[in-house]
């Protein structure tokens, strides 16, 4: 189970006046928003739900760096610097063992050179080129 979630249960039990319903929104609410997300899709009603939705993310291969409480790091998801994830030059770093490439920018297209025609050279496609006739007579 996640670093918080462990956290979060050791202050539970030092504490005796909070409700079952106020705990389980102060659990909510140090979440990543993309985590509070997940929990309250779900219709999460308990607190033991909505930790066992956290181990399953945990599960999946998600970093426990991404569930630590959101109110120390203001950033969300897409915008955190992922410079720590590359481990070697070809970027296989800590990406939970998904498989998925990651989202890149595309680099821009190279400028085409002129249509060239194969068979002449001259400024056109070869389906196109009147001297495929003499190609077709030559292979005859």
């Amino acid at each position: 189970m996640g670093e918080y979630a462990r956290e979060f249960k050791e202050l539970m039990l030092q504490v005796s006046d909070v409700t079952k319903k106020e705990a389980l929104l102060a659990f909510q609410n140090g979440l990543k928003p993309w985590v509070r997300q997940e929990v309250e899709q779900r219709g999460v009603q308990k607190l033991s739900e909505a930790m066992t939705i956290i181990e399953s993310v945990v599960k999946l291969g998600l970093g426990k760096d991404k569930l630590e409480s959101s109110k120390s790091e203001k950033k969300g998801v897409c915008e955190m610097d992922h410079k720590e994830d590359m481990v070697d030059g070809n970027k296989n770093g800590d990406n939970g063992g998904n498989g998925k490439p990651q989202v890149r920018k595309k680099k821009p297209k190279k400028k085409r050179d002129k249509l060239k025609c194969f068979l002449c050279d001259g400024p056109h496609m070869l389906k196109k080129c009147p001297k495929k006739s003499l190609l077709k007579e030559k292979s005859v």
